[in-house]
């Protein structure tokens, strides 16, 4: 059950500490049948929900301008009077979150029973974060076009990817039915969806699994390390999908240590996926943590708060060169990541610019547990520079765009070919 009261703040007091949100939405073909069962079951109030979303975001938010900008009586009037009718929570998230795009910041959106983040963030509190609401899905992150939605990636070793789905497919429908993105794997079974890809149209039967969102993050994690002949040498890599939960870290952890520490070089890829903290998983790749950027976080007191990593004992650590993948999908801690493997020269960052989405962000949760409203609540820096709507920028650009449909990943490729040069070309 999700807690009415409001959840931990973003910035990290210890070395596992756990940044929240991530405002992109994904697709895991997903429902909590109960969940949603409970909620369709009772008259949905949409102005009271309303109004409680309304207050949280415009008595939280970081900056009292944009409060006073955004959050007046007259456009809650208005807005209030449109949505008061509407049917069910989802319906009334689409609506609130359009608005709340307007404000143009990261880690402010309202998520619901057909988002991937509300199950990864109801797990976070969770005794048991691996398995908490387990739901039919097939895999994949995704974004709207339209009504249709387009794949923006394909997590390793599951449904989709062994269907054949990839990175900018179009889903059109499902089962001959409008495809919805929670909805139309409901009943767990295999359905036969209808996929544009380029200028073709595909048929191709999914089953879905039953399962924790935040397990499979982690499953993906371990079903994408391997190490690659490239050339003369033995290279790893490893897909990291999010650092939100400590289980996790204990995995990529365990992974760069027994699976890629014979690695002659790593590639780590931080390419779309949550957020989450992030000292821990810099750890495996560094002897100490002097070197760490200093935090620091304002709110709209204006009190600043600096947070500095707790020291770390001495430990085993990967020191050979490394390759990171980054594009405009890789958000909030894993941006921290990147921007510490840049400042620190310990790796070459390939790929797009990040999505700048760097605030502190913290949850609201609706009392009957149908919705998590994320507001940013600190505005960050990190070693003294503002990411947010700046993002990191790659040391060798290599774009990806959704439409190109390339028959490799190429920023994959590239980012070999960087790490071969790095050691020695041969």
């Amino acid at each position: 059950m999700v807690p009415s009261a409001r959840m931990k703040k973003s910035i990290p007091s210890r070395p596992r500490g756990e940044r929240l949100g991530d405002g992109r939405v994904w697709l895991w073909l997903a429902l909590a049948t109960a969940l949603l069962a409970a909620t369709e079951s009772r008259a949905f109030d949409a102005a009271s929900t309303f109004d409680r979303v309304w207050t949280d975001a415009r008595d939280h938010i970081y900056d009292g301008m944009l409060a006073e900008r955004f959050f007046n009586q007259e456009d809650r009037s208005r807005l209030r009077e449109g949505l008061r009718l509407a049917p069910d929570v989802a319906t009334l998230a689409d609506s609130i979150n359009r608005f709340l795009e307007q404000i143009h910041v990261s880690h402010l959106h309202m998520f619901t029973a057909d988002d991937l983040e509300f199950y990864v963030y109801s797990s976070t509190w969770s005794r048991r974060p691996l398995d908490t609401l387990e739901v039919p899905h097939i895999g994949i992150q995704w974004a709207r076009r339209g009504e249709s939605c387009v794949i923006r990636g394909v997590l390793e070793g599951y449904p989709a990817a062994k269907a054949g789905l990839r990175r900018g497919d179009v889903i059109v429908s499902a089962g001959g039915r409008p495809f919805h993105p929670s909805r139309s794997f409901a009943n767990g079974e295999a359905q036969v969806l209808t996929v544009r890809r380029g200028l073709r149209d595909l048929l191709l039967q999914v089953r879905p699994i039953r399962e924790a969102p935040t397990r499979s993050l982690l499953q993906a994690m371990r079903s994408s390390t391997r190490q690659l002949q490239v050339g003369s040498h033995r290279v790893g890599y490893i897909h990291l999908w999010t650092c939100l939960s400590p289980p996790i870290e204990d995995e990529f952890a365990r992974l760069i240590r027994d699976s890629l520490g014979t690695s002659e070089g790593i590639v780590l890829d931080l390419r779309d996926g949550i957020g989450g903290g992030w000292f821990g998983f810099l750890d495996p790749f560094f002897p100490d943590r002097r070197g760490y950027a200093e935090v620091t976080g304002t709110g709209r007191s204006g009190v600043v708060q600096e947070v500095r990593p707790d020291s770390l004992a001495p430990h085993p650590f990967f020191a050979g060169p490394m390759v990171v993948l980054i594009n405009e999908g890789t958000r909030s801690g894993k941006e921290a990541i990147a921007f510490q493997m840049k400042e620190s020269k310990r790796a070459r960052l390939v790929g797009a610019t990040t999505a700048g989405a760097f605030l502190g962000g913290q949850f609201y949760a609706g009392p009957g547990g149908d919705y998590i409203l994320v507001v940013p609540l600190n505005h960050l820096l990190l070693g003294g520079q503002d990411l947010e709507g700046q993002g990191v920028v790659p040391d060798v650009e290599v774009s990806f765009p959704l439409e190109a449909h390339p028959p490799v990943d190429p920023q994959l490729e590239r980012g070999l070919v960087e790490l071969r040069g790095m050691l020695g070309g041969r």
